[in-house]
């Protein structure tokens, strides 16, 4: 029963993680077909840093 509710979780935690990589994906092919380039390119990796920076903060 512990397994089903892991297998779940897992999947829906895997769900949410790739449908914000869809739509930082795509908004980001939005922004450099109207010539926005590297802007939400930055944007992800700016989120992306913070969230490690917070990530490293939290174990320390």
């Amino acid at each position: 029963m512990v397994t089903v509710i892991v297998t779940a979780v897992l999947i829906t935690a895997f769900l949410i993680v790739f449908s914000l990589a869809m739509g930082v994906f795509s908004t980001s092919l939005l922004f450099w077909a109207h010539g926005g380039g590297w802007h939400p390119l930055r944007m992800a990796r700016d989120t992306a840093d913070e969230l490690r920076a917070m990530f490293t903060r939290s174990r320390s």
